[in-house]
């Protein structure tokens, strides 16, 4: 099983806390996926988790889960039967175990039946998720894209038109199945709020980010990247039995260097980080962090910025995750893309001198190709990376 189409639930921040939000009633989100392979039956996955102050923690009330897809009339299977919205399109019941709908307790997951279509690289998929907590808060993820036709709104919004609007929703936290050939590397990415996508927009949605940008259009991604995560933190949910990506992609550090930590200790807590992804993938990546500044004019020059939470530890981590210390296998170096003289973001770069902006996000996209184009039997990339609509 492989992750077969982008655009999937993340743990961002919705608060100052996390995402865990209070909802009355069930509440529905549109959201459009690309699809990266050919694929017959592929299969959705929920999960019930929250982002608690940058951990990734089990949900704190039951979900009820229910969903329609919207997919190309060619891709339906014969004998499945649907709607259909216009001539193009058919809408088609998603089911569990047979059930239209599944519950999920504080930490549980769960895959769907398999669905009766067989995608094309290229085809796009919407899914309608409805969500509904008895007695406490719902997971929300990443904003919806109003440009791209996504939305969320309150009831359940299955088999009716579907206003676009931009909101922080729950969807299908991965979209799997057994594609028919796949050339592309299989990614599991650890990471904070940059890897999330904090601080780049996709339309009129936030959370686009360089993994999105730069990797997903060409890898099976799985992202268990958690917004406000330091090196000790829960990754986003437990990898599905049957996943065994190729390369684990760490990208953590930054909240640790805000936390206090020196250099020993980072680096200490990064050889920790790296040796439990070996749990999860055939090989380890680093990344490089990115600056941490101050300015007095807000991030609009280089001069005017200053470096702050351990100035010195961060270039000094950086030079060791360049050296490729064990067991690293290879780096993306996310710092030298963004970075100018003296440890400050070039200009443009960041907003807030902790996340990249789109332009700082669009840069180290292409960091994360270059470290693509470089892997032994990987698929070159000619083109740029994607950029938000």
């Amino acid at each position: 099983m492989r992750p077969v189409a982008d655009n999937p639930h993340r743990l961002v921040r919705v608060g100052s806390g996390g995402n865990a939000v209070e909802v009355e009633g069930p509440l529905s989100t549109r959201r459009v996926h690309r699809v990266r392979a050919d694929v017959a039956a592929p299969r959705l996955y929920f999960a019930n988790r929250v982002n608690e102050l940058g951990r990734s923690r089990p949900g704190t009330a039951e979900l009820t889960i229910g969903v329609e897809v919207t997919v190309p009339v060619e891709a339906v299977l014969d004998g499945a039967v649907g709607p259909r919205p216009d001539a193009n399109t058919a809408r088609l019941p998603v089911t569990f175990a047979g059930r239209a709908s599944i519950r999920l307790g504080p930490g549980a997951a769960g895959w769907s039946d398999p669905l009766p279509v067989r995608l094309r690289a290229g085809d796009t998929i919407s899914t309608v998720t409805v969500v509904s907590a008895e007695h406490g808060p719902v997971p929300l993820g990443s904003a919806s894209d109003s440009r791209a036709h996504e939305g969320v709104v309150r009831g359940d919004a299955r088999g009716s038109a579907f206003p676009p609007s931009t909101g922080y929703g729950y969807s299908p936290w991965l979209i799997a199945g057994e594609p028919d050939a796949s050339h592309a590397p299989f990614l599991v990415i650890i990471g904070d709020s940059n890897a999330v996508g904090y601080g780049d927009r996709r339309g009129t949605a936030d959370h686009f980010g360089w993994v999105a940008r730069g990797l997903e259009p060409w890898c099976d991604v799985v992202n268990l990247a958690v917004s406000g995560a330091v090196t000790a933190c829960g990754i986003a949910f437990d990898l599905p039995g049957g996943f065994r990506p190729e390369v684990a992609i760490v990208a953590l550090g930054t909240n640790d260097l805000q936390g206090g930590a020196d250099a020993s200790a980072l680096r200490e807590r990064l050889g920790t980080a790296w040796r439990r992804a070996l749990d999860l993938a055939g090989e380890v990546v680093a990344a490089t962090i990115p600056p941490l500044t101050a300015s007095r004019d807000g991030w609009s020059t280089l001069g005017g910025q200053v470096p702050v939470a351990s100035p010195s530890a961060r270039p000094d981590v950086n030079d060791w995750i360049r050296s490729r210390p064990a067991p690293l296998s290879g780096l993306i170096d996310l710092a030298a893309a963004v970075e100018g003289p003296g440890g400050r973001w070039l200009d443009g770069m960041t907003a807030d001198g902790v996340h990249a902006s789109p332009t700082g996000h669009a840069a180290m996209a292409e960091a994360a190709l270059a470290w693509l184009r470089a892997r032994p039997h990987s698929r070159t990339p000619s083109r740029p990376a994607r950029s938000p609509a």
